[in-house]
């Protein structure tokens, strides 16, 4: 299971490639977000951070993704030229003009408004 400090290094990464950027599109197939696509896709992502095991990819509209890696989970960035061979089941795909942003595997994922992230049920058992 990753730990607290490959999360932050997971994020560090991802928000070199996502941080100012707008998504060109989204891909959202696992059963928590089907149908949400709306609610991010064309937003600029304004940070990317990490709260012990969980990360948090926060959209200019107050929308923020969740994601727990959980055993298998596995957070992979790309070029978006760069063919896709994982093996794993997506969960989520970022696209900006340059970058493909994918989670594989995860389970515990979610959108969330930006203002209740103190409410999620994990995030919520978390100290200052």
């Amino acid at each position: 299971m990753p730990e607290g400090p490959e999360i932050r290094r997971a994020a560090d990464r991802i928000g070199k490639a996502l941080i100012g950027q707008t998504l060109q599109s989204v891909n959202l197939p696992y059963v928590t977000f089907l149908g949400r696509e709306h609610l991010i896709e064309g937003q600029t992502v304004v940070d990317v951070t990490s709260r012990a095991k969980a990360m948090l990819i926060r959209f200019e509209n107050g929308w923020t993704m969740y994601s727990h890696n959980q055993l298998y989970g596995r957070w992979t960035v790309n070029l978006v030229s760069t063919k896709n061979t994982m093996r794993r089941s997506l969960r989520a795909e970022f696209c900006t003009s340059k970058h493909a942003i994918r989670l594989w595997s995860a389970t515990d994922i979610d959108l969330i408004p930006t203002a209740e992230e103190p409410l999620h049920t994990f995030l919520a058992r978390l100290g200052p």
